[in-house]
């Protein structure tokens, strides 16, 4: 018998399943139709990096109208300053009663109260408006 060498091929195969590094479900924050799909499935992202968008139209249009109710409660903040102004007046005269007083205090505390109800409305619809661009985590 004589020893010599040739090439010999091995040939086999195995059953596998490909994964991702990190697998990673994606919830959006707003509801909403998507208007653009920013990645392909499969393809590699970075943190932070905008999936998707829905639609910004209403969210928008909420930000605006919370933006508005913030300045209709400011100009009823000045304006109740303005009254307590009056009244205050009125009242180291003697013209007015004390009743009267606390009724624009109350006002301009009620003012005051809306005003931050509208400014945290208006948080709310920027997050809101901001929730409308998926980025991956």
């Amino acid at each position: 018998m004589v020893v010599s060498s040739r090439a010999v091929e091995f040939q086999e195969s195995y059953s596998a399943s490909i994964r991702g590094r990190q697998d990673v479900d994606i919830v959006p924050q707003v509801s909403g139709r998507i208007t653009r799909l920013c990645v392909k499935e499969g393809e590699q992202v970075k943190t932070g990096q905008v999936l998707a968008v829905i639609d910004q139209v209403p969210y928008q249009a909420a930000l605006r109208t919370a933006q508005a109710n913030v300045s209709a409660a400011q100009a009823k903040v000045e304006t109740a300053r303005i009254e307590l102004q009056g009244k205050q007046a009125l009242f180291d005269e003697k013209v007015i009663s004390d009743y009267e007083l606390s009724l624009a205090r109350n006002g301009l505390a009620v003012a005051l109260a809306e005003l931050e109800q509208a400014k945290a409305q208006e948080t709310d619809a920027r997050n809101n408006l901001s929730y409308t661009e998926i980025k991956s985590p």
